[in-house]
């Protein structure tokens, strides 16, 4: 529908409807200060937890364009990571008080639908290499660092991923529910 609800009491309300405004359905992150963050096809917002509008990110490509954002994550140092679809993944960093891409990776793999997830003091992505078939999974660590782990072939689409305390990631896709055992070893 394009709204995102917070529970009040014993109801779902409002906290932003962006129906109107966008044809895909928004990514969001909570970071540690409790501020919304909203991926969406043409620019990231930031929202207090009132939601009122902190900051508005549009990046756009060589040609002019507006980027198209994918996904939205931020990690336990709080910092905050998107995707785009045509420009890879970056880094949201604050330069006085608007907020800039630090872009980390360009690489075209990432161009891909990718869906990512902070497990502990690392990013794991999974990206789309063929669509809905075949994904490639990477590590993103602390030194700033993406790390392609392996490929795999799920044929159907990620919606999601998590880990558990053993280290293994959990795939959602639209077929159900895959375990992948420990990365990192």
């Amino acid at each position: 529908t394009g709204q995102i609800f917070y529970v009040n009491k014993d109801s779902l309300t409002v906290f932003k409807d962006f129906s109107k405004e966008m044809r895909v359905f928004p990514q969001f992150t909570i970071d540690n200060d409790g501020n919304v963050w909203i991926s969406s096809e043409k620019y990231i917002k930031k929202f207090n937890y009132r939601g009122e509008q902190l900051a508005k990110i549009v990046e756009l490509n060589s040609k002019g364009d507006t980027l198209p954002w994918a996904d939205i994550e931020v990690n336990s140092k709080n910092e905050v990571f998107a995707t785009s679809y045509t420009g890879g993944l970056c880094e949201l960093q604050k330069v006085n008080t608007q907020y800039k891409c630090n872009w980390l990776e360009k690489n075209t793999a990432l161009a891909g639908r990718t869906v990512f997830n902070n497990v502990g003091s690392k990013v794991y992505l999974i990206t789309e290499n063929e669509i809905g078939k075949k994904y490639i999974i990477s590590e993103f660590t602390d030194s700033k660092t993406l790390r392609s782990l392996q490929e795999i072939n799920l044929g159907q689409f990620v919606y999601n991923i998590n880990s558990d305390k053993d280290g293994n990631l959990w795939v959602g896709t639209s077929n159900g529910l895959y375990r992948i055992d420990n990365l990192s070893g």
